[in-house]
């Protein structure tokens, strides 16, 4: 009996490895990849001192892509993909146990088979596969309680991409909430010895076109992404060429690399538009389910989570990494749909979990629900009527309107149904009579011990 609940468990991961890695292959043909692929595909061919900062530091996923076409005699391209499958294939198996110890299997391909899942994979040129499958190595030795090695992978992950140091931030706010000070100082030290391997590593590349370091640069792209996706502001400086509309000189005093003048380009008010469309439908309805979350806790203050309802510290970590990499997306890059995926751990990892464990306090089978069953194929459908807009006419006016309009709509109505949930959770629960258990099923009576004469 065990070996045959063995080989339906391989066999439930090998369907949802060819189903995501089917999906991804397609979309790689019907969607174009990413333009800062040109520099991981320098980097791996070996011409890394024409990759510009802060590309050049993140040296891991091209000096492996090398490694392996060196040693299989393959094409730096057959190379990238060859390993692009390899880190895809482990990413839904990790995922896959992690999502099985804390809900039921058959959710599992419902919060994987997403655009946004299929996006991460199918951008195999890129380190945002391999960092992916790095964290998901990272959730899982933590969920197995091996410190040391959840270490080492956080410290692959830091080399491999330096936005590892918001996951290494939270990790240690979490362990120290948790009286783990050891564990939260080790964090943040593995954190520190990635960010000078891949500084070191990283020191030969040529510099960028505002002749600024990695910090300022990255520091700069805040303001800079943040005006032109959420308030559809294209700001404007020297370096970038173009005319502006309206520009005006830096003092003298304030040299901010190779930039001169600043000033305001163009107002694009589609960009906004896109931003938050994809931020209601990207992860079809998990965002509803993690606001409920965070509206229970902050409603709840300070009161203890009942029994069995709390999150585990890895999942925990999982659930503020995501949310915050959600939030500060639109800040990092132009490529909001791809920025949007390192949200993943909070959408795929902890959305379900919180579902499952809520539901469970009901002993109920979520499967024989009808209302739940309606809610995952509208989970599901969402994200992938999204996808086929963009496809089809991804900047007509009327198009992102009604998507966006729609997504807020079934958002809300996602809501009112965890909400019912919740009711059903609330009539389900045990009823107590003084000699009497009473459940939605049984009645089974209870024997009291009669009181002492002391009372």
């Amino acid at each position: 009996m065990p070996n045959i609940l063995k080989m339906a468990r391989r066999l439930r991961i090998a369907r949802a490895v060819l189903v995501l890695l089917t999906l991804s292959l397609i979309f790689v043909h019907l969607t174009p990849v990413d333009a800062d692929s040109e520099w991981y595909f320098l980097s791996a061919d070996g011409h890394r001192a024409a990759v510009i900062k802060p590309f050049s530091s993140r040296v891991l996923h091209p000096a492996a892509v090398r490694l392996l076409a060196k040693t299989a005699g393959l094409s730096i391209g057959a190379a990238f993909l060859a390993m692009g499958a390899a880190l895809s294939a482990g990413f839904v198996a990790v995922n896959y146990l992690l999502l099985e110890q804390e809900a039921n299997g058959r959710m599992v391909l419902p919060w994987l088979c997403l655009p946004a899942i299929i996006e991460l994979l199918r951008q195999y040129f890129l380190p945002d596969l391999p960092h992916a499958a790095e964290l998901a190595v990272f959730f899982l030795l933590l969920s197995r309680r091996w410190f040391i090695a959840s270490l080492f992978a956080l410290f692959v992950a830091q080399v491999t991409r330096e936005s590892t140091v918001l996951l290494a931030v939270i990790a240690a706010f979490v362990f120290w909430r948790g009286s783990k000070r050891a564990m939260a100082a080790a964090t943040l030290l593995a954190c520190g010895a990635g960010i000078v391997v891949a500084s070191v590593a990283g020191s030969g590349g040529r510099g960028n076109v505002h002749a600024l370091g990695t910090i300022p640069y990255l520091a700069l792209k805040v303001p800079f992404n943040l005006a032109k996706n959420v308030f559809g502001v294209d700001l404007w400086a020297n370096t970038l060429g173009g005319q502006p509309s309206f520009s005006i000189g830096l003092p003298s005093w304030l040299h901010v690399g190779a930039i001169r003048r600043i000033g305001f380009a163009s107002f694009t008010p589609m960009r906004p538009l896109k931003t938050f469309q994809y931020a209601l439908n990207a992860f079809g309805l998990a965002p509803a389910v993690l606001a409920t979350q965070f509206w229970r806790r902050w409603r709840n203050g300070a009161a203890r989570p009942a029994a069995g309802k709390s999150l585990p510290p890895w999942l925990t970590i999982a659930l503020y990494y995501g949310t915050a990499s959600f939030l500060i997306a639109p800040c990092l890059g132009a490529s909001v749909t791809r920025l949007l995926c390192y949200a993943w751990p909070a959408f795929v990892l902890a959305a379900p979990a919180v579902i499952w464990r809520r539901r469970a306090a009901a002993n109920l089978d979520l499967g024989a629900v009808p209302r739940f069953r309606l809610f995952v194929a509208v989970h599901i459908l969402v994200p992938w009527l999204q996808c086929a807009a963009d496809l089809l006419a991804r900047f007509d006016w009327a198009v992102v309107v009604a998507s966006l309009v729609a997504g807020a709509a079934l958002q809300v109505w996602a809501v009112r149904q965890l909400r019912r949930f919740d009711s059903t959770d609330c009539s389900s629960r045990p009823s107590f009579e003084p000699g009497v258990l009473m459940t939605t099923q049984t009645v089974v009576p209870v024997q009291v011990p009669p009181m002492s004469r002391d009372g």
